[in-house]
């Protein structure tokens, strides 16, 4: 049986190329910022929490929008609705016992962001 850490980092590489080849990661991901030195930004962290090193979970964003003085909570909000858009799905299949607050999550993110989505973003359903 492999260590968590392995598996995480054999995650990260498949992950890497992902980002490597999509398009969706070429600019920052927030509204209209047409910045395309871009940073990763794993949405889903918190206290106690390790970072989500899935495709879905990580959202490119310019240096202001991912540290800088221009991070605000609409925009770690806006970059945890758009990793739920993109791969929900695939989070149910690999994280079953966060469905329930993801759904919650991604209701009350709707009624905010809905209509506001990149044109070049992928999404699984």
């Amino acid at each position: 049986m492999k260590a968590r850490g392995q598996v995480q980092q054999k995650k990260w590489r498949e992950t890497q190329k992902i980002i490597d080849s999509d398009p969706f990661f070429k600019k920052c991901a927030f509204f209209d910022c047409e910045c395309t030195e871009i940073e990763i930004d794993h949405v889903w962290t918190g206290i106690g929490q390790k970072q989500k090193q899935d495709w879905w979970a990580v959202i490119p964003y310019c240096y202001p929008h991912h540290r800088g003085k221009l991070r605000t909570k609409e925009v770690q909000e806006y970059g945890q609705w758009l990793s739920l858009m993109r791969g929900l799905k695939l989070a149910e299949q690999e994280y079953p016992k966060e469905v329930p607050a993801w759904h919650i999550t991604k209701a009350r993110l709707d009624a905010k962001f809905v209509g506001k989505e990149p044109e070049n973003m992928t999404i699984i359903l």
